[in-house]
């Protein structure tokens, strides 16, 4: 909703934290969101985002302020900040912001777009609790970020949600975000279970418990299952493909009559838990060949979620590239880093392990690199062996063409694991005006290249 208003809009908390900013923002500042997602609008000032702050302005004085700002690209805009209140007290400020050439002629937009505006403080009211969750993701791609609108949707209510995708994409993360975000966070646990890690005699009992003496070997005092134990909370079942056949009927009927019976118990009892299920595997072919009850599959499937693999968002790589060197290096008491040229194989690459794998190449090479800084030497040599996986679709394309396409994928990746544009052209070897100009040029690009493919 914020996207598709005609203004510039940032909206920060009552700390003067900038929790999102819209892509008209982005057009008239010259300054990605993700540069200022997180940080505080003073510290902007100081670095030199902007000329002022009308937002500290507002929090200072408690009301609407409207004033002119200049920006670092030398743009003027007609910035309007309006605290939001909620029991008298400020919870967050949302910030329009007009380009001054077009203010003229978009006047009656701009008043409309405040308008709309207007509507939204309870929105993102309520979508601004859940930022200190939402900023531990790698969201910067178009498809996390609708990843994450479907999660903030699907949150809201108690179905079934079924997170499907490629391992190590990290579907058991977000089911537990899931959690954080439902109204059972406050009221029960969030638990997971693996299917395929459990062995088949003993899946059961681990779901549903058992009594005393229910069978050989088992406790005297009987034990609780983890659908038992979830209560007023969420059970995720990952690996839900690997059910065995036999205990598929066992888990639908809890999912339809919301209650199930401990093994060796003659008692019913309430189920009250929101069931989430992931996968790897494509259950409709599992439901064709006979592998997977038609009736579990829809059951599980009202709300389905899909993940994407990591080389469908190749814009988060460099975000979590510095999320894992930042961890590893306090976990092991060290200061590596990247090499320019490493940083860029590394963005380039597929990761068809996902996630995972990067995490997992990330902790070799901060561990065994010797030095302290890791250069492209250091990769293992199927990444070092990495090229650029584009030249498939070349055809009817001039060399001039790839190479800048190519040429802006590599910028707009480095500048996405950077702090500002600064830093992110001392790393490419180019000064700020250079960086800025190659960006505006791919953009235009870009943007001819969607047109035409239109």
């Amino acid at each position: 909703m914020i996207d598709s208003l005609s203004d510039g809009v940032v909206l920060t908390d009552a700390a003067g934290i900038v929790i999102m900013a819209n892509r008209d923002w982005e057009k008239i500042s010259g300054v990605q969101r993700r540069d200022i997602e997180g940080r505080n609008v003073r510290i902007l000032v100081r670095e030199g985002y902007y000329s002022h702050s009308p937002v500290a302005q507002a929090l200072s004085e408690g009301q609407a302020v409207t004033s002119l700002v200049r920006f670092a690209n030398g743009a003027e805009a007609l910035a309007s900040a309006l605290p939001i209140r909620s029991d008298n007290v400020i919870k967050l400020v949302i910030c329009s912001l007009q380009d001054v050439i077009e203010l003229e002629a978009n006047y009656m937009a701009w008043e409309n777009s405040r308008y709309l505006i207007a509507r939204l403080p309870k929105e993102l009211e309520e979508r601004s609790k859940d930022v200190p969750e939402l900023t531990s993701l790698a969201a910067h791609s178009a498809a996390m970020q609708s990843v994450l609108r479907s999660l903030l949707q699907v949150a809201k209510v108690d179905s079934t949600v079924l997170f499907t995708g490629e391992s190590g994409t990290g579907k058991t993360l977000l089911a537990r975000l899931l959690h954080s975000l439902s109204p059972r966070s406050g009221h029960g646990r969030f638990l997971a279970i693996n299917c395929a890690a459990v062995p088949a005699t003993l899946l059961e009992s681990e779901l549903f418990g058992y009594e005393g003496g229910a069978f050989t070997g088992a406790r005297r005092e009987g034990k609780v299952g983890l659908v038992e134990a979830a209560q007023g909370g969420t059970l995720l079942l990952d690996e839900i493909a690997e059910l065995p056949l036999e205990l598929q009927p066992k888990l639908l009927d809890v999912l339809q009559s919301k209650t199930f019976v401990r093994i060796g118990s003659t008692r019913t009892r309430f189920s009250d838990v929101r069931f989430v299920c992931a996968t790897n595997r494509d259950l409709d072919k599992m439901v064709a060949k006979g592998k997977f009850r038609e009736d579990l599959y829809w059951r599980i499937n009202v709300l389905p979620v899909h993940v994407p693999p990591l080389r469908e968002r190749q814009e988060d790589i460099p975000v979590l590239i510095s999320f894992f060197m930042d961890r590893f290096n306090k976990r092991h008491n060290m200061n590596k880093k990247l090499a320019p040229d490493a940083l860029r194989c590394l963005q380039l690459y597929s990761w068809p392990g996902n996630i995972r794998e990067l995490e997992n190449t990330l902790e070799q090479l901060c561990v065994l690199t010797p030095g302290s800084t890791i250069t492209l030497g250091d990769l293992p040599m199927q990444l070092r062996n990495v090229s650029y996986s584009g030249l498939e679709h070349c055809h009817g394309r001039t060399l001039k063409d790839l190479v800048t396409e190519f040429e802006g994928k590599i910028i707009e990746q480095t500048v996405a694991s950077q702090p500002n544009l600064a830093a992110a052209a001392k790393v490419l070897g180019i000064d700020v005006s250079t960086l800025t100009r190659k960006r505006r040029r791919y953009r235009q690009k870009h943007v001819q290249n969607c047109k035409r493919r239109a």
